[in-house]
């Protein structure tokens, strides 16, 4: 998609470059030729220090909340915030899922994993296909990622987003996900 459509309605400068983006991420680590990097501030670290590392790796484009973080001639999209960003742009590239897909979240301390699995249990046994998303990684059906999301919240959107639209057309009722952006609300959360 070209960051001109996928940033419609953001300021973007300079507007007269136009790349291909096919990937979002707030972590400058994971950042391949043609993605986006968005520069989300958290309580420890700010993405606003990895920029250059983001556009050495190959980042078309960049998100911020401050200006005079991007070097000129660098796409850069100025917002707000960036971690709101981070999931609107990330439900526009990847699609949000659709409406009749059921989400169900849970957040707590302890339990969620063994919560959702005894949720997950009972509403297969009644006949509702059900996905869960989780610290033991995502499951549906034969599908099986182990990577634990537990730990980071917005990868954890951009996961379950994405993993959720893909699933989803055969996902008739129901899904699960162990941990739901317990600190959702939060904007200091890294």
């Amino acid at each position: 998609m070209r960051l001109s459509e996928l940033a419609r309605g953001l300021p973007m400068s300079p507007d007269d470059v136009d790349p291909e983006i096919t990937g979002i991420t707030e972590d400058s680590r994971r950042i391949r030729r043609g993605m986006l990097f968005v520069a989300v501030p958290g309580s420890a670290l700010d993405g606003h220090a990895y920029i250059p590392h983001a556009i050495s790796q190959g980042a078309e484009a960049v998100v911020v909340e401050r200006a005079g973080a991007v070097p000129l001639g660098v796409p850069c999209i100025r917002v707000p915030s960036a971690r709101i960003a981070l999931a609107d742009l990330s439900a526009r590239l990847y699609e949000s899922p659709p409406p009749q897909l059921t989400l169900i979240g849970l957040t707590a301390t302890f339990g969620k994993t063994s919560t959702s699995e005894i949720l997950r249990a009972l509403l297969e046994a009644g006949g509702h296909p059900t996905g869960v998303i989780g610290s033991l990684g995502a499951r549906y059906g034969s599908f099986s990622d182990s990577a634990n999301v537990c730990c980071e919240n917005v990868r954890f959107a951009l996961i379950a987003r994405f993993w959720m639209f893909r699933a989803s057309k055969r996902l008739k009722s129901a899904f699960l996900a162990d941990r739901f952006a317990a600190h959702a609300g939060e904007k200091s959360t890294p």
